[in-house]
């Protein structure tokens, strides 16, 4: 999706979520991933998690 679209459906969830008072509860679940930093990957500090929702 290009960005008008992706900020346009971003806003629509944030007013639905701001008038309701709820978030959805797919927001509580992530999955985290590893990413690797550069250096040595045996060395736990050259890796970083992100959440994907």
């Amino acid at each position: 999706a290009d960005l008008e679209t992706s900020t346009r459906k971003l806003h629509e969830i944030i007013q639905m979520i701001w008038e309701e008072e709820q978030v959805l509860l797919e927001w509580f679940k992530g999955l985290i991933v590893k990413l690797p930093k550069e250096g040595n990957l045996r060395d736990c500090t050259n890796w970083r998690g992100i959440t994907l929702l």
